[in-house]
């Protein structure tokens, strides 16, 4: 079988052979990479474009998983490794400098910004990075800023959370605003914003069939003969199929007859 390493070379990108090892990227994890993902390894546009396109040629349903979930989507953020973006990072970097000041939210309540300082021109340290950590919302990073060389934003993430249940805050919004690349300095628009938000929330509680809106990604056109598999909170995998414009299951379950006759010891 041919390795990550071979893989890229057969590419021409041999150099992000290391980097890719270092981030525990194997072949199952490069086939669900997103272009935004490439993007925080520190990829280059083109060669993301490059890796991006090889991932599609390796399995047809590849493509439609990274149209799906280009850019970030919202599962990552807020339940993957983006949610723990401070951590990660403090673990990857300990070399660099932190601070945290407290300060107040828009209602009054204590927050935190945690700044992360790389070395800036004639080496004096300047900010690249800021999270916003609450408190009470079981420290959950509520924003996160990446800073341009002149201290302006130019990416921002923002999540909104509810308390589900007592102690327990689940994301319910989720918004991303940028404002050009890294090196545009002075370039304050918006060029980018998406803003996703979950309008029900239930704990250790099963979707009814009215809620499973899988086919809201809109697979159906290029894949009209795709299995989803919807897993229920027991664990089980149930595998749906388009019938006409409408997900069905493929083996429907059946349910007992009252006038069955009871088996017998």
């Amino acid at each position: 079988m041919t390795s990550l390493s071979d893989w890229l070379h057969n590419l021409g990108l041999d150099r992000y052979a290391q980097l890719f090892a270092d981030n525990d990227v194997d072949f199952e994890v490069l086939r669900i990479l997103t272009e935004e993902d490439l993007h925080q390894l520190g990829v280059s546009f083109g060669h993301r474009k490059r890796i991006l396109k090889a991932i599609a040629e390796m399995d047809p349903n590849v493509r439609a998983r990274n149209q799906v979930n280009t850019p970030e989507d919202f599962s990552r953020h807020c339940f993957g490794d983006a949610r723990d973006s401070f951590r990660i990072s403090a673990a990857q970097f300990p070399e660099l400098k932190w601070d945290a000041t407290p300060r107040n939210a828009d209602d009054g309540h204590p927050v935190y910004e945690i700044r992360r300082y790389v070395p800036g021109e004639n080496e004096i340290p300047r900010a690249d990075c800021v999270w916003t950590i609450d408190p009470n919302q079981g420290y959950l990073a509520t924003s996160v800023v990446a800073l341009k060389p002149d201290g302006t934003p130019w990416l921002q993430y923002r999540i909104t959370a509810t308390e589900a249940a007592p102690g327990v805050w689940f994301p319910v919004e989720f918004e991303e605003k940028r404002f050009g690349e890294p090196a545009d300095v002075g370039r304050n628009e918006v060029s980018f914003l998406k803003k996703i938000k979950l309008t029900n929330v239930r704990v250790n509680e099963d979707l009814p069939d009215a809620q499973f809106e899988i086919g809201a990604l809109r697979l159906k056109e290029d894949f009209p003969g795709i299995v989803v598999l919807r897993r229920t909170l027991d664990g089980k995998n149930v595998p749906y199929v388009y019938a006409g414009d409408q997900l069905v299951e493929q083996n429907p379950r059946r349910k007992p007859s009252a006038d069955a006759p009871a088996k017998s010891k």
